[in-house]
């Protein structure tokens, strides 16, 4: 009596393991693949995106513009501080190219795996929850892959809001700095730029910088005091996008990745009831080897 209590006890496991599976695809495919995107979460993780895209445009354009502002110096003055700035982009089509990244995965990536990963995973269980009676190890094959493949899914979904909100709140003091350097460095351009293009002979150069940097600079060592404070601003604040834009997102998916490791491990040895093939397997082993029902002749 107390077998059949357990056989249909496990009956009942089944079903609703697969009754759940069954509405987790459909609910995934149909619903959660049109309404997720458009979500509030999701709208704000594509907003800063775009703010941090604007964010390294500007700092590349400025780059260019003050070094070339600080080449048309004399005598040559600045080309050593022009060539250092200039080479900077290079991290900055780099910090680009991860929030491009970025984007696309939200853009598109998390559709693909609402409409087609998590229900493909659902049905890998499911063909895993129907074959794992069989002999030939079909069933937890399908099912481990499933598991895998859910896992990847979720990590689609939700890596790039949950390290973008995580990078937002990290970094939105040093924002601030990146903010004003930039500021202050369109300033100084801009300056440099218009007094180089005047065609005023009674001053000197050196003069018209003074005069227009408020007396702050009044020979050429002032001067290049001047660009090499501008560069460190501009060095520290490329290590600030880089560690919102890469490093950040990188210790997510790394932080992602070990919990869902986690999380299916546990679940792959729990969640999927086990057959009368794998109970007569552990029967057989308590048994000492011998098959039950069987006597010695």
């Amino acid at each position: 009596m107390l077998k059949k209590l357990w056989e249909g006890i496990h009956v009942r496991k089944e079903v609703l393991t697969a009754a759940l599976l069954i509405f987790v695809c459909c609910f995934s495919c149909f619903h959660l693949s049109v309404a997720v995107p458009d979500s509030g979460i999701f709208t704000k993780t594509m907003d800063s995106l775009e703010e941090n895209e604007e964010t390294v445009e500007k700092m590349t354009a400025l780059a260019v513009a003050t070094s070339v502002a600080i080449s048309l110096l004399p005598d040559d003055v600045g080309s050593p501080l022009a060539d250092t700035l200039s080479s900077m982009n290079k991290y900055f089509v780099a910090i680009l190219t991860a929030i491009y990244l970025e984007k696309l995965l939200l853009t598109y990536g998390v559709g693909a795996a609402l409409r087609w990963l998590i229900p493909i995973a659902c049905l890998l269980l499911l063909a895993g929850l129907a074959l794992r009676a069989g002999k030939c190890g079909w069933g937890k094959r399908a099912a481990n892959f499933g598991y895998k493949l859910m896992a990847l899914a979720l990590a689609v979904v939700f890596l790039v809001p949950a390290s973008t909100w995580v990078s937002d709140n990290v970094c939105a003091g040093y924002m601030e700095f990146v903010e004003e350097t930039i500021e202050e460095t369109d300033e100084s351009s801009s300056k440099i730029t218009d007094l180089m293009m005047e065609s005023d002979s009674d001053e000197s150069i050196l003069d018209r910088i003074a005069d227009a940097f408020k007396d702050a600079i009044s020979s050429i060592s002032d001067l290049a005091t001047y660009f090499k404070n501008t560069i460190r601003r501009y060095i520290k604040s490329a290590a600030i996008l880089i560690v919102r834009t890469c490093v950040i997102p990188v210790l997510t998916m790394l932080l992602f990745k070990w919990f869902l490791s986690q999380l299916f491990s546990f679940a792959g040895t729990g969640v999927m009831p086990e057959g009368p093939e794998q109970e007569r397997k552990k029967e057989k082993e308590e048994n000492g080897g011998e098959t039950p029902g069987k006597t010695e002749s």
